[in-house]
Protein backbone atom coordinates (compact mmCIF):
# COMPACT_ATOMS: atom_id res chain seq x y z
CA UNK A 1 0.00 0.00 0.00
CA UNK A 2 2.63 2.23 1.02
CA UNK A 3 4.91 1.36 -2.30
CA UNK A 4 1.35 2.55 -4.32
CA UNK A 5 0.65 5.43 -2.73
CA UNK A 6 4.50 6.82 -3.09
CA UNK A 7 3.95 5.95 -6.77
CA UNK A 8 0.72 7.78 -7.24
CA UNK A 9 2.51 10.88 -5.43
CA UNK A 10 5.52 10.50 -7.83
CA UNK A 11 3.57 10.98 -10.81
CA UNK A 12 1.48 13.51 -9.80
CA UNK A 13 4.76 15.56 -8.81
CA UNK A 14 6.15 14.90 -12.51
CA UNK A 15 2.71 16.20 -14.06
CA UNK A 16 2.70 19.26 -11.84
CA UNK A 17 6.45 19.76 -13.19
CA UNK A 18 5.54 19.18 -16.46
CA UNK A 19 2.70 21.35 -16.76
CA UNK A 20 4.40 24.21 -14.99
CA UNK A 21 7.55 23.59 -17.02
CA UNK A 22 5.05 23.73 -20.15
CA UNK A 23 3.79 26.95 -19.32
CA UNK A 24 7.22 28.29 -18.14
CA UNK A 25 8.43 27.58 -21.66
CA UNK A 26 5.70 28.67 -23.85
CA UNK A 27 5.64 32.14 -22.12
CA UNK A 28 9.83 31.98 -22.93
CA UNK A 29 9.09 31.09 -26.67
CA UNK A 30 6.88 33.41 -27.39
CA UNK A 31 9.27 36.35 -25.55
CA UNK A 32 12.19 35.18 -27.23
CA UNK A 33 10.48 34.86 -30.83
CA UNK A 34 9.17 37.96 -30.83
CA UNK A 35 11.85 39.76 -29.17
CA UNK A 36 15.05 38.65 -30.04
CA UNK A 37 14.32 39.41 -34.00
CA UNK A 38 13.74 43.03 -33.08
CA UNK A 39 16.53 43.48 -30.60
CA UNK A 40 19.35 45.90 -31.31
CA UNK A 41 22.36 47.66 -29.33
CA UNK A 42 20.48 50.68 -29.69
CA UNK A 43 17.43 49.70 -27.98
CA UNK A 44 19.85 48.30 -24.92
CA UNK A 45 22.03 51.29 -24.96
CA UNK A 46 19.98 54.34 -25.19
CA UNK A 47 17.03 55.71 -22.55
CA UNK A 48 13.44 56.14 -23.38
CA UNK A 49 12.83 58.91 -25.87
CA UNK A 50 9.66 61.45 -25.51
CA UNK A 51 7.27 59.44 -27.56
CA UNK A 52 8.43 55.76 -26.62
CA UNK A 53 5.54 54.70 -24.80
CA UNK A 54 3.29 55.68 -28.46
CA UNK A 55 5.38 54.00 -30.55
CA UNK A 56 8.51 56.20 -30.77
CA UNK A 57 11.89 55.80 -30.60
CA UNK A 58 13.94 54.42 -27.52
CA UNK A 59 15.53 52.13 -25.35
CA UNK A 60 15.21 50.61 -22.06
CA UNK A 61 18.58 51.04 -20.23
CA UNK A 62 16.68 52.86 -17.55
CA UNK A 63 15.22 49.28 -16.37
CA UNK A 64 18.46 47.52 -17.09
CA UNK A 65 19.65 50.38 -14.69
CA UNK A 66 16.83 50.48 -12.12
CA UNK A 67 17.20 46.71 -11.84
CA UNK A 68 20.92 47.05 -10.98
CA UNK A 69 20.29 49.45 -8.55
CA UNK A 70 17.80 47.25 -7.03
CA UNK A 71 19.97 43.95 -6.65
CA UNK A 72 23.13 45.52 -5.19
CA UNK A 73 20.81 47.56 -2.77
CA UNK A 74 19.52 44.42 -1.84
CA UNK A 75 22.79 42.57 -1.80
CA UNK A 76 24.41 45.13 0.43
CA UNK A 77 21.54 45.45 2.58
CA UNK A 78 21.57 41.54 3.40
CA UNK A 79 25.26 41.46 3.98
CA UNK A 80 24.48 44.19 6.35
CA UNK A 81 21.96 42.87 8.14
CA UNK A 82 23.37 38.82 8.02
CA UNK A 83 27.05 39.65 8.36
CA UNK A 84 26.94 40.54 11.97
CA UNK A 85 24.36 38.24 12.92
CA UNK A 86 26.52 35.37 11.97
CA UNK A 87 29.75 36.71 13.62
CA UNK A 88 27.98 36.90 16.79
Amino acid sequence: MRRAEEILIRALMCGALALVGLGVGSVLWSVLSRGVPVLTWEMVSETPGSGFFIGGDGGFLNAIAGSVYIVVGSAVAGLAISLPIVFY
